[in-house]
């Protein structure tokens, strides 16, 4: 559909569906992804909600009926520059100086991490 836009939360389901797909027939990117088996990442998306992101070995998967723990990696970010990054429309290569310049916000998160991210949303 012409003019259609998906609702933030509908983006972020579309690449965690992505991610799980790539996880099937992908053996290296299932085993990048086994490193963080159990791990949650917290996605405050700034006057909008807080996504938290499951990590398996089974697949990645997402909920806003959690609260964030302080040994979740967190992510802060504006609602238009998280659609953007999910959209493709910024260059993963920017991340970190997104980091760096603040309107990215971290904790918890190193460059393994980031270079995580880079390739996750630029998959």
């Amino acid at each position: 559909m012409d003019g259609f836009k998906l609702s933030f939360n509908e983006t972020l389901q579309e690449n965690i569906d992505e991610v799980n797909k790539k996880m099937k027939t992908d053996s290296a990117f299932r085993e990048v992804l086994k490193q963080y088996d159990g791990k949650r990442v917290a996605v405050n998306i700034v006057r909008d909600a807080t996504y938290i992101v499951i990590i398996s070995s089974e697949g990645v998967s997402m909920t806003t009926s959690e609260k964030p723990s302080p040994e979740d990696m967190y992510i802060e970010i504006d609602k238009e520059m998280a659609e953007k990054l999910l959209n493709r429309e910024i260059d993963p290569l920017k991340i970190l100086s997104m980091v760096l310049f603040g309107k990215i916000k971290i904790r918890n998160i190193g460059t393994e991490e980031i270079d995580l991210v880079r390739r996750l949303v630029g998959a």
